[in-house]
């Protein structure tokens, strides 16, 4: 492989370079010795392995090989058996997440979110059972809210196609597919929002009891994103995350399809123990 700057390189010490910042969180200069290589070197390679990565297998992040009818059933399935769910409709959860940056010389109001109050871009995922990420989209502006995001994203899409799979073979039911979300999302075809206490009003009994379900599953999510940020320190460090200087959006995205190859390789993580639902293989994931 090639950098623009005609610097070659293995696959391998791209990817090992990149696992080693992301990792130890070290800081170029600190790897000169290392590699043998200058301080301008290693970040040629380092951009040009996140980009290949995102170009070939960016893809992965909404649109997974593995998904089809019998994985859809036993994402179900595994819900169902929780009982914390009426129907074996319900698939996954959704949620939104913040990855602060250092202050941005321009665009300050922009990133910055009032809620953490600090600067910061934003990412959608979904999580299935199985453990694994199966939809990320973003960066946006770290200002909007989880309401505003879900609009513009394309998440109803990317369902619709994973219900297109299932035509015509499991019966009009899987046309309807379902995402759990909490509050701050709001009900669409493919998504089923917690209920908000209305303005100067209260929920129903059935509305309180919905929500008393789906809280104990929902946290899944946040579990995987809080296992990414482990495995990966320098992600969650907004003193190396610089807007216009580094591709900070590219960097968690890549972050997400490695930790995915990662739960497949190792066949288990916190989630997919919790439901009972084993990821699939790594040749299969990627397809």
């Amino acid at each position: 492989m090639f950098t623009r700057e005609r610097h070659r390189f293995t696959s391998i010490e791209g990817t090992v370079l990149m696992l080693d910042r992301w990792v130890k969180s070290r800081r170029l200069e600190d790897l000169v010795s290392e590699y043998g290589r200058s301080e301008a070197a290693l970040c040629n390679i380092y951009n040009s392995m996140l980009a290949w990565l995102y170009r070939n297998h960016g893809h992965l992040l909404k649109n997974p090989a593995y998904i089809n009818r019998q994985v859809c059933q036993r994402w179900g399935q595994a819900l169902l058996a929780k009982g914390h769910v009426l129907h074996n409709l319900f698939i996954g959860f959704v949620d939104g997440t913040l990855r602060p940056v250092a202050r941005p010389k321009v665009g300050q109001r922009l990133f910055y979110t009032g809620y953490k109050k600090f600067h910061a871009i934003k990412f959608l995922g979904i999580c299935a059972p199985d453990g694994i990420m199966v939809y990320l989209d973003g960066p946006l502006e770290g200002s909007l809210n989880d309401h505003a995001h879900q609009d513009v994203s394309d998440v109803e899409t990317c369902i619709s196609r994973w219900c297109g799979c299932l035509d015509g073979v499991v019966g009009d039911d899987y046309q309807h597919l379902l995402i759990l979300g909490d509050k701050g999302f709001h009900d669409q075809a493919h998504v089923a929002a917690m209920y908000k206490k209305p303005r100067g009003g209260d929920l129903t009994e059935a509305e309180r009891e919905f929500n008393r379900m789906i809280s104990p599953m929902r946290v899944c999510i946040e579990w995987e994103f809080g296992d990414i940020l482990k495995l990966f320190p320098k992600l969650a460090d907004r003193g190396k995350n610089r807007l216009l200087l580094s591709r900070v959006g590219v960097e968690y995205a890549v972050a997400v399809l490695m930790y995915n190859i990662r739960v497949c390789m190792f066949g288990r993580n916190e989630v997919a123990d919790y439901f009972d639902v084993y990821p699939p293989s790594a040749e299969d994931y990627i397809g």
